[in-house]
């Protein structure tokens, strides 16, 4: 990926000419967002003065995003019920070392968005089931930096993403939708679960309900 200093270059430029009518050619001139297999950066973001250097940097060296070899745990959450904006991690827990040895990312949205779960992916990573569930959007927040103040729900869809990830790894293991519920505190009358429209933790209990 591009360095910092090319990064912030190619927003401001993008930003301030996106919503002009442009030409086909002059539209081709126009720097491109991050899009990946794996990232796929939203065109509405805000502009780059406004996230911490910080925030660019992880966006613009992440080296962690994609699907593990051998993943047996998966965590999605997203504002969209099309999933339109959000993250999902990817884990590989190991039951004998009761760590996850393996983790990655794939995340649709803004710098923010890519950032909290790049560091999330990275957070979990050596972590036992009991401690990735210590991991807060507080935390998430510190490790990213600062962010325009319509982007902060991110740290609350990444913090979720990792109970999603934990919660899959137990249900995985044997147990039950509302042994895995209480090991993962998942409320879903809190302000997390309520900002994570969608969350694939909250459709596999409705699957085991209606087993």
């Amino acid at each position: 990926m591009d360095n910092l200093d090319e990064l912030k270059k190619k927003h401001s430029v993008y930003i301030k000419n996106h919503r002009k009518k442009l030409t086909e050619e002059e539209k081709k001139t126009l720097p491109k967002f991050i899009r990946t297999e794996n990232i796929y950066q939203d065109e509405n973001d805000s502009d780059p003065s406004y996230y911490s250097d910080q925030a660019l940097h992880i966006v613009a060296n992440c080296r962690n995003a994609g699907i593990p070899e051998d993943t047996n745990a998966v965590g999605m959450t997203s504002r969209s019920k099309r999933n339109s904006i959000g993250m999902q991690l990817f884990a590989v827990y190991d039951p004998e070392l009761k760590i996850f040895t393996k983790s990655g990312f794939r995340a649709r949205g803004c710098i923010a968005m890519i950032a909290s779960a790049s560091i999330a992916a990275s957070l979990i990573h050596e972590k036992t089931l009991e401690e990735a569930l210590q991991i807060s959007k507080d935390v998430i927040r510190e490790k990213v930096g600062g962010v325009p103040s319509d982007k902060s729900y991110t740290f609350i869809l990444a913090e979720e993403a990792i109970r999603a990830c934990v919660g899959d790894a137990l249900l995985r293991l044997g147990l039950d939708a509302d042994e895995t519920k209480a090991r993962v505190h998942c409320d879903e009358r809190s302000i997390n679960c309520i900002t994570s429209e969608n969350c694939s933790l909250r459709s596999q209990f409705l699957q085991h309900k209606f087993s």
